[in-house]
Order: C-alpha cells, then sequence, then structure tokens
C-alpha cells in the first residue's frame, strides 16, 4: 500500500526504515528509480514523488526486498493566506478546512491542535491563529499565520500592513543561526523581538530598512531549545512567525 505526506516548499518529509537490518544495504528509490547518494536507513525527501526503499541483507546482498509500503511526497508551494474575524462571541479563521489550528493569546498558545477554525476567548488579550496544512505529525507541513486581533474587540493597527505573508525565516527548526527575510514595499526604522512562550518580549535586532527586501541574520543559541516566535515590526506594521530552536 501507499500513504500521502505533504510538505511546504522549502521543507523535507523523514523517512526511515523500521526495523533496522543489522548490515543491510539501502538503497531509496523516487518513482522506481535510484536516489544517487541515498543510501543510509533514513532519507530527506523534498521532491514529489513515490517514495520506497530497496532493502539488501547477505553476501553481495544475495537477499534483497524493497519496503511494503510506499509513501506519495506531494511538496505544495505558498500556502494560503489566513485572516480571523469576531462574530460577537468567537474568533473565527477563514480557512476552514486545514488540518488543525493553534490559537495564541498574546503570543502563547492557548489552543493545541485543535480541529476547530473558532475559538471561543475568556479574557482580554491579542489573538491569532497559526493554521497548519497535513499531518498532525509532519514536521516540513505547510503553516500559515493569521493578523491579531484583540479582545474585546479592537483591531490592532498591523491588520492593514500585516507583514507575517510576506516574512520568510531559515533554517527552522534551528540550532542557534537562522535568517529572518521579509520583502515589501514598507521601509524605515524596525525591530525584531523573540517571543518566548510565556510571551515575554527580547529585543534581537534594530536597524532600518531601505532596499524592497530585508535579510537579517540572527543568533538564538543562547536560548534554550522550545517553540518562540520572531516578531518584526516596521513603524505600526508588525508581523511574527515561529521557529523552533532545537
Amino acid at each position: 500500500g501507499s500513504s500521502e505526506d505533504l510538505i511546504c516548499n522549502n521543507k523535507a518529509a523523514s523517512m526511515t526504515i523500521s526495523p533496522l537490518v543489522f548490515g543491510a544495504r539501502y538503497q531509496w528509490r523516487r518513482n522506481g528509480r535510484s536516489i544517487p547518494g541515498a543510501t543510509f536507513a533514513n532519507y530527506l525527501a523534498n521532491v514529489s514523488g513515490l517514495y520506497d526503499c530497496v532493502v539488501a541483507v547477505g553476501q553481495q546482498g544475495s537477499c534483497v526486498d524493497s519496503t511494503l509500503n510506499q509513501l506519495l511526497v506531494t511538496v505544495q508551494g505558498r500556502p494560503p493566506e489566513v485572516t480571523i474575524s469576531f462574530d460577537g462571541e468567537a474568533f473565527r479563521s477563514s480557512i476552514r478546512d486545514a488540518a488543525y489550528y493553534q490559537w495564541f493569546r498574546n503570543f502563547t498558545l492557548v489552543a493545541e491542535g485543535s480541529d476547530l477554525n473558532t475559538f471561543t476567548p475568556d479574557r482580554e488579550g491579542s489573538y491569532f491563529v497559526i493554521v497548519i496544512f497535513g499531518k498532525r505529525d509532519n514536521p516540513g507541513a505547510c503553516t500559515a499565520t493569521s493578523n491579531l486581533l484583540s479582545y474585546p474587540l479592537t483591531v490592532t493597527a498591523v491588520e492593514d500592513h500585516y507583514l507575517s505573508d510576506h516574512m520568510k525565516i531559515y533554517p527552522n527548526p534551528s540550532e542557534g543561526d537562522l535568517v529572518l527575510e521579509y520583502h515589501g514595499n514598507l521601509n524605515g526604522a524596525y525591530a525584531i523581538h523573540l517571543i518566548d512562550p510565556q510571551g515575554q518580549r527580547t529585543p534581537l535586532y534594530q536597524g532600518r530598512k531601505h532596499a524592497s527586501t530585508l535579510h537579517q541574520v540572527l543568533d538564538i543559541s543562547a536560548w534554550p531549545a522550545g517553540i518562540y516566535f520572531l516578531e518584526l515590526q516596521i513603524g505600526e506594521a508588525i508581523g511574527v512567525v515561529k521557529v523552533a530552536r532545537q
């Protein structure tokens, strides 16, 4: 049989042979063709295709077999933009059919892995949602971050110039060094903050943007492993992206 894994562009699906066979030799294949250099028990796939692995054991590979199951990897393009609105009782995501949703209040996770595209606030604060496309356990899944809304309802000044959809961060996850990029026509003074799971903001960098693309190298190696947010502010506009520190 075969299963399917959806991953986002610039990410990869991790595949591993289990159980491992002592002394075995491995050859991963895509669409029935051997992949040069893919001769270990695991493989990171970043190209769409149907993958399996040929396992050879014994002298000169006298016993050869392929994996019982195949994995169909589909690389998606840019995820759709997502916005949230308030209907008088609950926040509602504009995307209804995603795999799951992570709702945040003041940059602190308040609903992990919800199947619902709505969230009912119980206290004041600034709310947004991260929408995840693909399997729950897939670190390569596409994500999209919404605008910020305050409760009681006050649309933040960032709604008209929300930056998140134009921000990119890599590598993600990161062992400490990473690059934050923003492409857009907003120029002027900017500041970058790191926000921890408790909502504490730590300044990382500030400068002035003159060109269409901001390319800033950052170092978060001093922070322990975990999930953080990087906040970029240019004037009154704010963007947020999630980053995993390994």
